[in-house]
């Protein structure tokens, strides 16, 4: 019997061999399944990434606001959060929780 789960540090990854999803086929799987937070892994796993839950959700909106804060002033660059995502080589997919650019 499981007593508690720490949905904050699980994710679920699907090793799928030797097929690869090209960008439109990760783009549409991602509008397919909205409720969904998707990555591809370098080797080309998919990963299902929990919702982030209180403790995490304010972390990032921390992240975020601080981020922004010092780009609005130092104007060097965007502020992105954790629903933007990257095509980087060799299909990793990853979607961090903030980035600059």
């Amino acid at each position: 019997m499981v007593s508690s789960i720490d949905f904050t540090a699980a994710h679920l990854t699907l090793n799928l061999g030797d097929m690869r999803l090209s960008d439109e086929q990760f783009q549409q799987l991602c509008v397919a399944n909205p409720d969904l937070r998707l990555e591809t892994s370098p080797m080309g796993a998919l990963i299902v990434m929990p919702p982030m839950f209180g403790d995490t959700s304010a972390r990032n909106s921390e992240l975020v606001t601080q981020l922004g804060m010092w780009n609005k002033v130092h104007q060097l660059g965007k502020v992105f959060d954790s629903s933007g995502g990257y095509c980087l080589a060799k299909g990793f997919r990853p979607s961090p929780d903030v980035s600059w650019i």
